[in-house]
């Protein structure tokens, strides 16, 4: 382990198993979703119904396009990483460094490589978006990032910081080249236009799409992994 996450990681492991009430609310603050998905799609669906001139919604709404679409590129780019690059243990499970494991925790957690964190491209890549519309945001996003999402990834051993760091560039590097892709593109016009021509079928779409961000695609990762079983049982494998 390098020096710069085994300085973050002693430091901020250094409170656990002190307090059960404090390393059950750091549990609890990396588990619940709506605390965390549920606010920044909340801020989403706030930016689009953003009240303007027609160019001021139909900027608003193309950027909530290209970063719907920048952190799906995102995650499939992190999942492609830690399928392809070797794998990478976990600190809580990691036998070659000393780690507390707070006291709430039960270490049930995806059994893939922890490089990149997808927590932290998903909600980097959220951020960007947010940054994009309105930069006073930053004010909020990066607080918010730093305490409520990567501070408990790492107090719970479930990442390394420079996991998270690689998630978050790579977060934010995909939405603002999706961003200006879009910008030089006739892609997010037809959207905006399906979406005014067809308003019931495109925000049935939105809803789920963005109930799946909100919920950090839980559902879809269960079903991934259902399907996966299945195949390997029907293979013999």
């Amino acid at each position: 382990m390098n020096f710069f996450d085994s300085a973050i990681i002693s430091f901020v492991n250094g409170y656990a198993q002190k307090s059960f009430l404090f390393d059950h609310f750091m549990d609890r603050l990396s588990a619940i979703q709506l605390l965390k998905g549920g606010v920044f799609v909340a801020i989403i669906w706030g930016v689009w119904f953003q009240r303007g001139s027609e160019a001021i919604v139909r900027r608003n709404r193309t950027i909530v396009l290209s970063t719907i679409v920048g952190t799906l590129i995102a995650l499939a780019c992190t999942r492609l990483l830690s399928m392809t690059m070797p794998f990478n243990v976990r600190p809580f499970a990691n036998a070659n460094i000393i780690f507390k494991i707070p006291l709430s925790f039960s270490g049930e957690v995806a059994d893939w490589s922890s490089f990149p964190s997808n927590h932290a491209a998903l909600f980097a890549s959220l951020a960007a978006g947010l940054y994009l519309f309105s930069r006073r945001m930053l004010w909020f996003v990066i607080p918010y990032l730093i305490i409520v999402i990567f501070l408990p990834r790492i107090f719970l051993g479930l990442h390394y910081p420079t996991e998270i760091l690689a998630g978050t560039i790579l977060g934010i590097v995909s939405v603002l080249l999706t961003h200006k892709w879009f910008m030089a593109a006739s892609i997010p016009d037809k959207i905006l236009d399906w979406a005014n021509e067809h308003p019931g079928m495109f925000y049935s779409f939105f809803f789920i799409m963005t109930y799946q961000i909100a919920d950090l695609f839980y559902d879809c990762r269960n079903l991934a992994y259902f399907f996966r079983k299945l195949i390997h049982h029907l293979a013999g494998f």
